[in-house]
């Protein structure tokens, strides 16, 4: 695996960790809504907007993985050309 290979997933797993925290966000306010206590010191409306957030960015994180590695590393050339 080389350096490029390792950044790719490196962003990928960011893209999946921004998407599950953006995941429990929402678990927080639905629990908020249902009537849970919570010790959270944000509103349900800035929590669903955190949540929104993390998950559209993890998920542009995940579709742009290629685009990011090619911006870090440049593109790829091939040994047999």
């Amino acid at each position: 695996m080389k350096a490029r290979d390792i950044f790719g997933l490196i962003v990928r797993l960011c893209g999946f960790a921004l998407i599950a925290y953006g995941v429990v966000f929402i678990v927080f306010t639905l629990a908020k809504l249902v009537g849970l206590p919570s010790r959270t010191l944000y509103s349900t409306s800035e929590e669903t907007v955190a949540a929104v957030i993390y998950i559209v960015t993890g998920i542009a994180f995940l579709l742009g993985a290629e685009l990011l590695t090619r911006l870090a590393y440049g593109r790829e050339t091939s040994k047999d050309g």
